[in-house]
């Protein structure tokens, strides 16, 4: 697959990356996805997936968590989330059928209600795995070590991880926001 997947504003997008003249184009948009603003993007290339979650472009309504094919055709809604914050950034375990993401950060404020959750890919099975997460940035999944990695914003920002068995939660850079 020779493209880069993104979420702008009220769209899911993908950039041909393999050319010369790097081509854009919007793949899922208005009316599909409404008045909503894609965020977190991850990409199963093993089942030609593409999962992205959404929030409303005002301060109340749904957020979502949706998955569509490569091309953006047979986008199907795996899990509605009717409480603020919404589902922001995710990161996808491919061998677990696990998607997890983050429940908080940029729209619902600097605050300790902020948690990762996990849905299986199917979006069934929700489970909060680290709560007590103020504002987080970003999310990535390690499948050598079966770490969750996540940034901070808030009075102590910083880098965190944790084990997926035991859950752990470690601040490894303190002071630093990463993105």
């Amino acid at each position: 697959n020779n493209y880069l997947y993104y979420g702008l504003d009220n769209g899911l997008y993908r950039l041909r990356t393999d050319s010369v003249t790097l081509t854009n184009e919007r793949i899922v948009g208005f009316p599909t996805i409404g008045a909503e603003v894609v965020q977190g993007v991850a990409v199963d290339l093993r089942n030609a997936r593409v999962y992205f979650a959404s929030r409303p472009s005002g301060v109340s309504g749904n957020g979502y968590i949706r998955r569509a094919n490569l091309d953006g055709t047979g986008v199907t809604t795996i899990y509605t989330d009717t409480t603020t914050p919404w589902p922001t950034y995710l990161a996808l375990d491919v061998d677990n059928s696990h998607l997890y993401f983050t429940h908080g950060g940029e729209y619902g404020g600097v605050n300790s209600g902020d948690s990762i959750k996990r849905i299986n890919t199917n979006g069934s099975g929700e489970t909060t795995i680290v709560t007590g997460v103020v504002a987080p940035i970003g999310l990535a999944y390690n499948p050598v070590r079966t770490e969750l990695y996540w940034s901070e914003r808030g009075a102590t920002p910083r880098i965190r991880r944790t084990a997926l068995n035991p859950v752990n939660p470690q601040t490894i850079v303190p002071d630093v926001v990463a993105y």
